[in-house]
């Protein structure tokens, strides 16, 4: 091995592991800018999404609760202080304060509707389950028509611990025979049940 060789290291395989690693952190911030648009803070308002992080690993989708834009000062740029809850798990909140001019990126949302056919256990086989039964809130899969494309589904569960009324109140009706329509929004890959209405 040629002295150039082994300051380049070639044989050494970290190096190709980083590269591996540098390649699937480009397809992240690919796939990432796919699903936002940016927006900056001093035009948002109560209700909208945001991005909120803790890590390029966790990022999550949040509802603004409270925005307030106040100046810093006698000659400060404004500022914008944020209150936002997680947009899926209830009770989770995240505040920043940013510059009014700081760009935020915001989720796209998407909303499904699908008819219920039926509640499964996802552990269990597929194997239909009496609701009643206190091992049923464990892991509740849901099956799913897609109207629009007739294709069904079955990879997506009630959102028991995110919203426990909720379930409940849809297995409840489902149980006592009511045809289902179930509503979904998905936002940064995340897809979860967040209504229903009853087919008259």
């Amino acid at each position: 091995m040629s002295s150039l060789q082994k300051d380049l290291n070639y044989n050494n395989s970290n190096n190709y592991y980083d590269d591996d690693q540098q390649e699937q952190e480009q397809e992240q911030e690919q796939n990432f800018s796919s699903q936002v648009f940016p927006k900056q803070a001093g035009d948002l308002k109560r209700g909208d999404v945001i991005c909120f992080s803790k890590s390029k690993q966790q990022v999550r989708p949040c509802k603004i609760l409270e925005i307030e834009t106040f100046k810093n000062g006698k000659h400060g740029s404004a500022k914008c202080s944020i209150v936002a809850e997680d947009f899926f798990i209830g009770g989770r909140k995240y505040e920043v304060v940013a510059p009014a001019s700081f760009t935020m990126m915001c989720p796209f949302i998407t909303k499904n509707e699908y008819q219920l056919m039926d509640v499964v256990k996802s552990n269990n086989n597929n194997k239909k389950n009496d609701c009643n039964d206190s091992s049923f809130a464990a892991a509740v899969t849901l099956s799913l028509l897609d109207e629009k494309n007739f294709e069904q589904r079955q990879d997506l569960d009630l959102p028991m611990k995110e919203n426990a009324t909720l379930s409940s109140t849809i297995l409840s009706h489902f149980e006592n025979g009511k045809e289902l329509v179930l509503i979904s929004q998905c936002a940064m890959n995340i897809e979860q049940i967040v209504a229903f209405k009853i087919v008259m």
